[in-house]
């Protein structure tokens, strides 16, 4: 029977951490939609505030007209028209490219060579025909027939035949020569019809290759000029087709090579010069443009201009002069002509940026600060410190673009969140801020750098609201080192460093200001308690603290040992020690109500307890909890250290009166959830290390000896128990941590609760 019992009770408990599970789950994601809702709310609000930093402005513009005022681009452009002008004239600069067409320069030579050649076959044959002609002649006049070549030197044949070539030469030879060269010379010899002429005869005896006219001046061309076309003139013609030869250029080349062979002597009607003209007709063009080379050198020359490049800001139209087609132009693709079209993209780029850095950012808050981006009173407090800080940078944006207002928000995050979620926001903040500057680097780099290194020194900035003026202004000196870095690396110059130094130190000294003057309006309403109102909530100064010290002195005592304990053990795992000593100083004050009722506030050998049955008793000691949370309502405590207060017994058992009761009335008629108390678990870290501090520091002090041997074991038994109750289930210490924190709790127990040397007693003089 007791062990069903015992399983119902597991299952009971079981199924209780089952819904619990379940029900958290659930509410996590509610409030991830939540802050998506709020993330989508921030990325709107920039996109917004974007049209106010960055307004559209159009003017009535026209090339010719005087300028009344002077106009700078609202964002870094190429300028289309003046570059597209000089691209033109890259082009315009480039030349044909012609190629020699190795083909056609063999054709040319092998036409100019045979035709040369065929001239000189032709002579020969020339020179074959008449010299049979003229022995025919010389037969006629001596015999028919022709002497036989086999015809012995001393026979009566050949001796006749000399005889009679020798009256010819004598008397007929001039006649003869005379007949033959006044036939070569009429112009109309291959009109003649002389059957058994020689024109006929050497026409019948060649392969056609010339006309007839052309044949005519070979047969009347001597052997030296012959000759002369053989050698001279195919070297002139061939020096210039290996130069090479336009279409355009053909008729200059064949003058000028015709000017070359007259400038031998040769008069422009001889015989050779109209021979050169039929050798001429054989040249042609051997050069012709290559599209393809001219067109891919045109291409680089374009590609090679330099765009024509205004940054944001730089001067397009000077008042006062007249406005060029250029410049019209390019007001006009800024899209700043009242004719012409809005130009928006611009706008749709930085939006959809601005879009994509919220959504990053809400995925890494999901990712690596899930239980900042799941409290939506953190998501509410970002989205709102984000909005006020670019809002007032489009404020001060007009005096100088540095004022870097991001760090107002950087500055309360870290105070009212903590440093590592400042540094994510103030990522984004300097993006929109160079977004709002026209998409300046520099100006994205330089709040980076300011935004940083604000983060980081925030966390130390705890000892009072001045140190964060002077936070901010060490982030300003941080960020024109960056601007001066920037600017030299742009202009090699740093001409505007001391106006831009100037508004760079008055942003970060105002955002100090305005930083810590909001930082009361921002805890109040997010019940938010940051590292300066902790340090003024410890200060023994205030009421409740005061109260504890007059009228519960030992809780007092005992609060301030659990502070040291609980900030010593929370410094050491990472946690929030300043919150944990500051909650150890609150956790107690419900005993206020009833101080004298508390072990540490009773004199030697009076207990009110003896008086009282146990279940009063119980009811007294656990009503100091629901009594401690009506007093830190009253005193305007903050949530966050209501949290000690309400978790630092969890729903542990007043495990003393609880025994007496059992051993009073039977262990059978004692309800065990009237001596539980009615607090919640630990949920965070440093309320943990309060519990198991205050669990501790009580038992050491009752304890009779304190060698550190005792106080270890003590320790080990009492967190051992608590773990085993399931007292630290609901918070996210680990067992690594657990150990970290019982070996600090020994460091400062065993220095605490160390044996002193008893001091020796003067002896009295035996003798006055």
């Amino acid at each position: 029977m007791r062990n069903l019992k015992i399983r119902f009770l597991r299952f009971k408990k079981n199924n209780r951490r089952s819904k619990k599970v379940k029900k958290d789950k659930k509410h996590d994601t509610s409030y991830l939609v939540w802050s998506a809702v709020f993330n989508l709310i921030l990325a709107i609000a920039v996109i917004l505030g974007l049209f106010i930093a960055e307004p559209i402005r159009q003017f009535d513009f026209e090339p010719g007209k005087i300028a009344e005022e002077t106009i700078t681009a609202t964002r870094d452009i190429v300028d289309e028209y003046t570059t597209q002008i000089l691209k033109d004239e890259a082009i315009n600069s480039v030349l044909d490219i012609y190629a020699k067409d190795n083909k056609k320069t063999d054709e040319i030579y092998i036409n100019v060579t045979s035709g040369i050649g065929h001239i000189s076959t032709v002579y020969d044959s020339v020179l074959e025909q008449l010299d049979k002609w003229k022995q025919g002649k010389i037969d006629s006049l001596i015999h028919p027939g022709t002497p036989d070549p086999e015809w012995a030197e001393d026979s009566p044949e050949r001796i006749e035949y000399d005889n009679a070539l020798k009256q010819y030469e004598n008397d007929e030879k001039y006649y003869s020569e005379l007949e033959l060269n006044d036939l070569l010379a009429d112009d109309n010899l291959y009109d003649q019809a002389f059957p058994n002429s020689f024109w006929n005869q050497l026409i019948s005896s060649i392969e056609f290759y010339y006309l007839p006219e052309e044949l005519h001046l070979i047969a009347r061309t001597s052997v030296t000029d012959i000759g002369f076309l053989e050698n001279d003139v195919a070297s002139i013609i061939f020096a210039k087709v290996e130069a090479g030869i336009k279409q355009s250029e053909l008729n200059s080349v064949v003058s000028d090579i015709k000017e070359r062979i007259s400038s031998y002597g040769y008069k422009s009607n001889s015989n050779v010069m109209r021979l050169v003209d039929v050798i001429v007709s054989h040249v042609t063009y051997n050069v012709f443009l290559d599209v393809e080379a001219t067109e891919a050198a045109r291409n680089l020359a374009a590609e090679s201009v330099e765009p024509v490049f205004y940054k944001r800001g730089q001067i397009i139209i000077t008042a006062g002069q007249p406005i060029t087609e250029a410049q019209y132009k390019l007001i006009d693709q800024l899209g700043l002509l009242v004719s012409g079209a809005n130009d928006y993209s611009g706008y749709i780029a930085m939006s959809i940026a601005i879009l994509l850095m919220c959504g990053m950012l809400f995925a890494i808050f999901v990712v690596y600060r899930r239980s900042t981006i799941t409290n939506v009173k953190f998501s509410i407090l970002i989205t709102v410190l984000c909005i006020i800080s670019m809002g007032l940078y489009i404020v001060f944006k007009p005096l100088n673009q540095y004022v870097c207002t991001p760090l107002i928000a950087v500055m309360l995050t870290a105070m009212l969140i903590n440093g590592k979620t400042a540094i994510m926001i103030g990522i984004p903040l300097s993006v929109f801020s160079g977004m709002y500057s026209g998409g300046d680097f520099s100006v994205i780099f330089a709040f980076l750098v300011a935004s940083i290194l604000c983060s980081c020194l925030m966390s130390k900035a705890t000892a009072s609201r001045s140190m964060v003026l002077v936070v901010g202004l060490l982030s300003s000196v941080a960020q024109i080192v960056a601007v001066m870095s920037m600017e030299y690396y742009t202009t090699a110059k740093l001409a505007m460093l001391g106006a831009n130094a100037f508004w760079i130190l008055m942003g970060g000294l105002v955002s100090g200001i305005l930083a810590v003057g909001l930082l009361t309006l921002f805890e109040v309403p997010f019940n938010v308690i940051t590292p300066i109102r902790l340090l003024e909530l410890s200060s023994q100064s205030q009421p409740l603290l005061r109260r504890l010290q007059l009228e519960a002195s030992g809780t007092y005592h005992h609060s301030i040992i659990v502070g040291n304990l609980a900030e010593t053990a929370a410094t050491e795992i990472g946690a929030n020690g300043l919150l944990a000593r500051v909650g150890s100083y609150y956790h107690d004050i419900g005993k206020l109500a009833r101080p004298q009722m508390f072990k540490e506030n009773q004199p030697d050998g009076y207990n009110p307890h003896d008086s009282l049955p146990p279940e009063e008793s119980a009811k007294i000691i656990i009503d100091h909890v629901t009594n401690g949370l009506k007093l830190a309502t009253e005193y305007r405590v903050p949530t966050k250290l209501r949290e000690f207060i309400g978790e630092h017994h969890g729903n542990a058992i007043a495990y003393y009166f609880y025994v007496e009761a059992c051993n009073r009335y039977g262990k059978e008629n004692v309800n065990i959830d009237d001596y539980r108390y009615g607090g919640t678990m630990p949920t965070s870290k440093e309320t943990a290390i309060v519990m198991l501090a205050d669990t501790v520091e009580a038992a050491v002090r009752s304890m009779k000896t304190h060698s550190y041997e005792d106080i270890q074991q003590m320790v080990d038994k009492l967190v051992k128990d608590k773990i085993d109750a399931g007292m630290l289930n609901n918070c996210p210490l680990t067992f690594a941590e657990v150990i970290t924190i019982k070996k600090s709790f020994m460091m400062v127990l065993s220095g605490t609760y160390h044996s002193r040397v008893e001091y020796p007693k003067l002896k009295e003089a035996e003798n006055e």
